[in-house]
């Protein structure tokens, strides 16, 4: 019980306060005590409580959902991309069998093959960009086409060497010249209009060096004496080759993969670009070629022994005479009847052994000669349209 006078807490026994002595009344009513923390004892003032920590508010978690979609996602690209790598790797194979390219190093360009415009174009777009283009094509590539122009160009010049003998041949372009004299034998008239296209010639008659290498290589069996090759005034390396037959000519030419000039275009190259009378010019003497010598005691120069013509070939007058392809046959507009039309060969320019008139550039000596001797030779000729095809065949 609380004393209203001094408000100390008595006990409910007591009917007076046990501190002031007042009386001590029991009442429901009465004034409002101050709560006590103590069962005795004044009651004393106490601390207000401080306010309870507010807990701090949680993030929200993630929706369930968001977490699977981005897996979702992750698995999707992943499919995509190897799908993507087996059907690049795939379509690009079948491009390759389409165009009958196969291999890892086998790779195809749009500049070299015809793609079909379908669905397969997009993908080959992308084949080409993801792989260095390095390969053979179907096609010319631009280096084999580089190649073809070179060698093109290595005999558009004034020159070209043969294969196997690596002889020189000087070019001779195409023109219209005249052929024959009306001032020569029936055989050489009338003089008439000849044409000829791009072509080369030996620079030089065929050498006893080279023909010994053409036997050597090919194992050949000439058909000709051969028999100077044993006489030392005759068998130098560097001198003309001589007692050859017509059939060895052929064959060494062959060889070479050259072949016999026509007739008119050795009478082309000897006559220059001036229609010379002699392969030398208006004139010949001693100095310009070796013609009218014994027999028994002539014998031919080796080669490049006298000045060239225009045109920088050797030894077209003298020295020794040339065999010329085919058989002789009649100049257009010459009805003269001859045995020798059809038969006979006609070895042209005349030998170390002929006479001057029979060294002149029109000149057809009719020679029996079934077999060869020792003032015959030749030289070679090839057209330009001929090294082109064997350079593309």
């Amino acid at each position: 019980m609380i004393c209203p006078n001094c408000n100390t807490m008595n006990p409910n026994s007591i009917k007076k306060c046990i501190k002031c002595g007042a009386k001590l009344e029991k009442s429901s009513g009465g004034p409002a005590l101050k709560p006590s923390s103590s069962a005795g004892g004044p009651m004393l003032k106490q601390k207000p409580e401080k306010a309870p920590k507010q807990p701090k508010t949680p993030k929200p978690p993630k929706p369930q959902g968001e977490k699977k979609g981005n897996t979702r996602l992750i698995v999707l690209l992943l499919l995509l991309a190897v799908s993507v790598f087996f059907g690049w790797k795939y379509y690009g194979d079948q491009i390759m069998l389409m165009y009958g390219v196969s291999g890892e190093d086998s790779l195809l360009t749009a500049d070299t093959l015809e793609v079909p415009q379908d669905s397969t174009v997009l993908l080959y777009s992308e084949l080409k960009k993801s792989r260095q283009d390095t390969t053979l094509y179907k096609t010319l590539s631009d280096a084999e086409k580089a190649q073809l122009n070179k060698k093109r160009r290595s005999f558009t010049d004034q020159f070209y060497y043969s294969k196997n003998d690596n002889k020189k041949m000087m070019l001779i372009k195409g023109h219209s010249f005249k052929m024959g004299s009306d001032k020569g034998s029936e055989l050489e008239k009338p003089e008439h209009t000849a044409k000829v296209v791009d072509f080369y010639m030996d620079e030089t008659e065929v050498t006893n060096a080279q023909f010994s290498k053409f036997l050597k290589e090919t194992g050949y069996k000439p058909k000709g004496s051969l028999s100077k090759m044993r006489d030392r005034r005759f068998n130098q390396p560097d001198q003309p080759v001589v007692d050859v037959g017509y059939d060895d000519a052929v064959a060494y030419a062959t060889w070479a993969e050259k072949r016999l000039p026509t007739e008119i275009e050795w009478e082309c190259a000897a006559k220059d670009t001036q229609n010379f009378v002699y392969p030398t010019g208006k004139d010949m003497t001693d100095k310009d070629a070796r013609f009218g010598l014994n027999i028994t005691v002539g014998y031919p120069m080796p080669v490049k022994s006298y000045k060239p013509n225009s045109f920088g070939i050797y030894d077209l007058a003298g020295n020794v005479s040339e065999w010329v392809h085919g058989v002789i046959f009649p100049y257009p507009g010459n009805d003269v009847f001859s045995r020798y039309f059809g038969k006979i060969r006609v070895p042209r320019g005349g030998s170390w052994m002929s006479s001057k008139g029979d060294c002149k550039s029109y000149r057809r000596a009719i020679l029996d000669i079934s077999q060869s001797t020792g003032n015959i030779g030749f030289r070679c000729a090839i057209s330009r349209n001929e090294i082109e095809n064997l350079i593309n065949k």
